[in-house]
This record gives C-alpha cells, sequence and structure tokens, in this order.
C-alpha cells in the first residue's frame, strides 16, 4: 500500500481502501491483517478488489454509496467528493490564470 492511497473506516468495522494505480482508482475491502501488523500502511493485510476501475476518484467515492452506510458516512463520503471537486476546481483556475498571465509576458 502506498502512501497516497485513501483509507476509509466504516461504522461497521470493515475498512475500505482506495488504491490509485495507472491513473485508475479501485476499492478494495481489508479482508483481515496478516503478521500482527496494526496499521493499514503496511504490507500485511489481505484484500479483496470491489466494483470497477473508476477513471475519477469521486467516481469511486460514489461507488461507496452504494454500500449500507449510516446517515453520517453518507454525508461524510458527500462532504470528500465535494471538496475534491472544489480542489480540482481551484487547481483549473490557477492554471487558466496562470497560462494568461505568461501569454502577457
Amino acid at each position: 500500500m502506498n502512501w497516497y492511497d485513501m483509507v476509509i473506516s466504516l461504522d461497521c468495522g470493515s475498512e475500505v481502501i482506495i488504491k490509485h494505480e495507472n491513473n485508475k482508482y479501485q476499492l478494495f475491502e481489508v479482508l483481515e491483517y496478516i503478521e500482527n501488523h496494526d496499521t493499514p500502511w503496511s504490507k500485511g493485510m489481505s484484500i479483496r478488489p470491489i466494483g470497477e476501475e473508476h477513471k475519477d476518484i469521486n467516481q469511486a467515492l460514489g461507488e461507496l454509496l452504494y454500500f449500507a452506510l449510516n446517515e453520517y458516512e453518507t454525508l461524510a463520503l458527500n462532504e470528500m467528493s465535494e471538496v475534491v471537486k472544489a480542489t480540482m476546481n481551484k487547481i483549473e483556475e490557477w492554471f487558466k490564470l496562470h497560462s494568461e498571465y505568461l501569454a502577457t509576458l
């Protein structure tokens, strides 16, 4: 597991990992930790893929909403998705402004 993978702990006790590889996002369920590794950042875990690969992080977060989540987990995922969208919009805006600035030089 890489440091940039996202780990989401659900209220039911399950953990879901969103891994980013080859410009795709994939959900994985953590089945068990192996050899007494107690952190999700260690390599000692057994995981299985859930669903399909996604081109966008928001699609992967949206797939989690198909699970039987409680209300605050659903709200947290929606908030996470909004934060990602807002961040992507700000980055795009910055690049446009920066490009316009460079074009005027």
